[in-house]
């Protein structure tokens, strides 16, 4: 099997990397595959015999993307570039998308604002130039969504830029069509009386695409922060390294430094690569890479790292690693591994991803379908509902809330000297309950020193040092570093060992002319070889030496006390986390006495003391603990400890450098500092906390928000219109990535309260804001096309008998706009006034007004609020407004509802007659004559000829509003201007014309000559 990353290009969305993923899996010869969106990188291990990378990079081109095998050299430049690429890529498309929305803005603050200047003038040609500049930021700005949108479709799946391409979609091409209907209605591609053509909705699509190019560019912003550590980590190794070439030096890049090439360093430069130093000294800051502040002390034959500062004398180097094979490069590739990994909770966000698009475009459908076809709401009004269902739904932040968190995590662990391997250990650390450490190196310094030599035999002091340091001189355990250090200071010459063999917990053994062992207490006492100065033996373990016993196959000759001092950090490293409510365990092959003696120092109780356990049973130990149900953290440092290590939940290794420790550990503590165990589980603890935190906003933002983008609060007046919900949408993923970015104000041993503050702070703030989209939406007390009637027919049948037996007048004004009026001193029954001040007083003039006429006056800032009053009102000298209709979507929306004070009064003589067809369509009638003809109707209507003789019949000649006219051709009256009809309430008629498309009450009415019978 083999491992490659692959760099992709043109990822949209979380949604796009998990369709990524998921094919490859899906494709035989991949075992794994993880794709990151927010590193844009996939991460493939395949079997090259079954399938090759070309194919592998040809699947996902299919899919729409491209995928390059990722440049593995570390370039901190390359990265930055490709961040700020991303960056002005997105900040290129919202400016210009902002620049072609503001005349769009303009519009709406018209919209809603009336009587600014020139309003009468921008309003009427506003469609046109709407959807002029639409079509470039909808097709060419907007281009990435819709090939994501189709890179979905080809494989039969749906993502975030299907539910964009959607609802901006449909948006706009509804919008085409109706300003097609206007003009073909009007024979106008302009709208008359200084209003706006209605029904045109080309500005949602620029503003929701404008939205979401601003959260994308924000959202690449906030990427770039997550990834600050690699970045800084990168730029730690110089570009150049000064190669010392016979008595010369000469600079020379970096990538041409070669192994075992010798590098001068000088006071104050970073250490190019890794290497021992071979002529000089000095003192090294090595707080980059491992976080401890103090300097470090080098000396001939010390080890230096890459990215490492010289701070006082100069020294030469001989270089040993050199490019990867540096330390540094080592955990840059162990953060980048660990940013590009998958957290198991991710899996969470993964599941929900894929069945979130499908039902999100489900429920649009039913959104739709229950507002048009069950409550009998518009048509436009149903599909501006279904299209806010669609784009607030956007599961961008959902994608977000797992990588960007682990990202920033990651980058903050590395800041703190602490290393974690990918995203399964970095949530596990934080469900630890038991934490088992072992004792030599990881409590203890690892470095014991030999404190006694006590003789049981004949044999001499040197002899017995002499078979002890040639026999431990190839162990690799620390104790046996300690004999052989102390042989070297005792100048002891070694004796040469056959058939060596090593048994690790157990003994050594070799043959020098006899067979010699260097046995633990335990091995001889089953071995039955009796021990001399066993009071001494114990007395030196209570101290907490441990002690080594050397032998031959019949007799103990000499036994070694070998002392490890305990680290400075252990003991308060175990209080913190025994205070922390952990359970805190020790593991040593030593003997208890000893390891009790080190436990006591360290204060771990007693119970929690395992001892005189070998390596290879330690394993055993932590399954003893599972078994209690507890989930087992292993410390130790890396050496002997691996099946322990690899049987428990959790591998943590003390050891920052060696080769062992950065292979074997799931997470690797650089500094050698036990504290950083507790800093660990507490990082741990809150960049899992982040993601559960971003996966509630994200879950949260959508289920609170798609109910209301479907019009739950319709009642209440609260709505989203889909402008709006595509800008609450990008913010909410940009309240996620800012969550995220929070972990870098983490301190360890700090309260961190703006941390734990901050996502409520930003909860109040992003619901205030999308509360305010709401109150934007609804235009004050409803102002919104999105706020329709629930009229059943019963009620509908009641307004039409209401307007039919009550008196009526009618007004024009100067541009034809007719004005009714109905006397009464109630509203119709069952229809709802939604704002008043109580019911008519008989002394005052008073009216109720209809939905759509008290949105135009107060568009004209006749009155604000119920209970105003207008003055010099039809000869009227005040009337008040009492009450506002809810809306119907009938003729009753139009009138003004006036008491007896006011009608009777009211200086207007025309009147209409209504009757009604069926049980609920009404019918409007007005007779006209030369002096009372509105403007709007004077072009069609001919005063001069009232009638015509038609094969020696007479037909009054009748013209028709456009709305009437198409009804009456649907119940195919009529077919065309000339036609005739018999016996049209009482009278025989032919049709002398049809109006235009007036978007007014016009458009229901028949006009009659005054000679036309009585209406019954």
């Amino acid at each position: 099997m083999k491992k490659t990353n692959l760099d992709i290009e043109g990822m949209h969305c979380g949604s796009c990397a998990l369709l990524i993923e998921h094919t490859l899996k899906d494709t035989k010869g991949i075992q794994q595959a993880n794709v990151n969106f927010s590193a844009e990188k996939a991460t493939i291990t395949f079997n090259e015999e079954e399938i090759p990378m070309t194919e592998i990079q040809e699947a996902i081109k299919r899919l729409g993307y491209k995928a390059v095998i990722a440049d593995e050299t570390l370039n901190a430049q390359k990265e930055t570039e490709k961040r700020q690429k991303e960056i002005h890529y997105w900040k290129k498309k919202f400016i210009v998308a902002l620049i072609l929305s503001i005349p769009m803005i303009i519009f709406m603050v018209y919209d809603f604002v009336y009587g600014l200047p020139y309003s009468k003038v921008l309003m009427p040609i506003s469609a046109m130039i709407t959807l002029i500049l639409t079509i470039p930021v909808q097709f060419i700005i907007g281009r990435d969504f819709y090939q994501g949108a189709r890179s979905a479709l080809k494989v039969k799946s749906a993502n975030m830029f299907s539910l964009v391409a959607i609802g901006t979609g449909v948006a706009f091409l509804y919008s085409v069509y109706n300003y097609i209907t206007f003009y073909m209605q009007t024979w106008s591609l302009f709208w008359l009386d200084g209003m706006k053509i209605p029904n045109i909705y080309f500005e949602i699509g620029a503003f929701l695409i404008m939205f979401i190019s601003l959260g994308k560019f924000l959202e690449a912003k906030a990427k770039g922060k997550t990834s600050e550590s690699i970045a800084k980590l990168m730029q730690l190794a110089p570009k150049t390294a000064r190669v010392k070439v016979g008595n010369e030096s000469k600079d020379i890049p970096i990538e041409q430094v070669k192994t075992n090439d010798v590098i001068i360093v000088r006071p104050g430069e970073k250490i190019p690569v890794d290497g021992k130093i071979i002529n000089g000294y000095s003192s090294v800051d090595e707080s980059m890479l491992t976080g401890e502040s103090l300097p470090v002390e080098k000396t001939m034959w010390s080890e230096v790292f890459a990215g490492t500062i010289n701070t006082l004398g100069s020294f030469e180097m001989q270089t040993a690693w050199v490019g990867l094979d540096t330390k540094l490069s080592q955990i840059i590739r162990l953060i980048q591994d660990a940013q590009w990994s998958k957290a198991p909770i991710q899996s969470i966000a993964d599941n929900i991803s894929r069945i979130f698009v499908p039902t999100v475009i489900i429920l649009a459908l039913i959104t739709f379908v229950l507002r048009y076809f069950i409550i009998w709401a518009s048509f436009d009004s149903s599909l501006l509902y279904f299209a806010a269902v669609i784009v607030i739904a956007c599961p961008c932040a959902l994608w977000l809330a797992t990588p960007t968190a682990i990202m920033v995590g990651t980058g903050k662990w590395a800041q703190y000297g602490l290393l974690v391997k990918w995203g399964e250990p970095l949530e596990m650390a934080c469900k630890i309950q038991a934490i088992i450490f072992d004792k030599t190196g990881t409590l203890t310094q690892g470095k014991p020193e030999v404190t006694n030599i006590i003789a049981c035999g004949s044999i001499s002091e040197k002899m017995v040092l002499s078979i002890a340091v040639a026999l431990e001189n190839k162990s690799e355990h620390a104790l046996a570093e300690a004999i052989v250090r102390y042989g070297k200071q005792q100048e002891i010459a070694t004796i040469n060992i056959q058939d060596f063999e090593a048994l690790p917990g157990r003994w050594v053994k070799g043959t020098s002319n006899k067979v010699y062992y260097l046995w633990t207490k335990k091995l001889l006492t089953e071995n039955r070889i009796s021990i001399i100065h066993n009071e001494d033996i114990e007395k030196l373990e209570a101290e907490g030496k441990t002690v080594l016993l050397l032998a031959d196959e019949k007799e103990l000759l000499w036994y070694i006390a070998v002392a490890d001092t305990v680290k400075a950090t252990s003991k308060s490293a175990i209080d913190k986390l025994q205070k922390a409510w952990y359970k805190v365990f020790m593991i040593t092959w030593d003997n208890e006495r000893t390891a009790l003696a080190i436990a006591q120092q360290v204060g771990i109780h007693q119970n929690n003391v395992i001892a005189q356990v070998l390596p290879e049973h330690k394993a055993t130990e932590v399954i003893k603990l599972q078994q209690q149900w507890y989930k087992v953290a292993m410390v130790g440092d890396g050496i002997n400890d691996a099946p322990a290590l690899m049987q428990a939940e959790l591998w943590i290794v003390m050891g920052s450098w060696t080769d062992v420790a950065m292979e074997s550990g799931w997470i690797i503590i650089m500094k050698n500092d036990l504290n950083d165990i507790m800093n660990a589980i507490m990082l741990s603890k809150e960049t899992v906390g982040k993601i559960k935190q971003n996966l509630f906003f994200s879950l949260f933002y959508n289920i609170l928000w798609i109910p209301i983008a479907a019009g739950a609060l319709i009642s209440f007046g609260i709505i989203l219109k889909p402008e709006f919900a595509g800008l609450a949408m990008a913010l909410s993923s940009v309240s996620v990535v800012t969550n995220s970015l929070l972990l870098k104000l983490y301190r360890p041993n700090k309260q961190n309260r703006i941390s734990k503050i901050a996502p409520v702070i930003l909860t109040i703030l992003f619901l205030w804001i999308f509360w305010q989209f709401g109150q934007i939406s609804t235009g004050g007390f409803g102002n919104n096309i999105l706020i329709n009637a629930n009229t059943s027919k019963a009620t509908k049948n009641n307004i039409t008998d209401f307007l039919i037996n009550h008196k009526n007048k009618i007004w024009f004004t100067p541009t034809g706009v007719p004005k009714i009026f109905i006397w009464s001193d109630s509203a119709p029954t069952n229809v709802h006034i939604i704002q008043w001040t109580g019911n008519f007083n008989i002394q005052w003039a008073e009216m109720i007004i209809g939905y759509d006429e008290a949105l135009m006056m107060k568009k004209e800032k006749l009155f604000s609020k119920p209970g105003d009053e207008l003055h010099d009102f039809f000869g009227l000298k005040t009337v008040k407004i009492i009450g506002i209709l809810a809306p119907t979507k009938t003729f009753l929306d139009e009138v003004h509802i006036v008491n007896a004070q006011g009608f009777d009064n009211f200086d207007i003589s025309n009147e209409m007659r209504m009757t009604k067809n069926g049980s609920w369509a009404l019918k409007i009638f007005y007779k006209y004559d030369a002096e009372n003809i509105p403007l709007k109707m004077k072009d069609i209507i001919d005063t001069t000829k009232n009638d015509y003789t038609i094969d020696w019949k007479e037909y009054l000649s009748i013209y028709i509003g456009y709305t009437e006219g198409n009804m009456m051709k649907k119940e195919k009256l009529f077919s065309k201007i000339g036609d005739t009809i018999d016996n049209l309430f009482g009278n025989d008629v032919m049709i002398a014309g049809v109006a235009k498309k007036t978007y007014t009450s016009l458009d229901m009415i028949h006009f009659l000559p005054t000679n036309f019978s009585p209406i019954k």
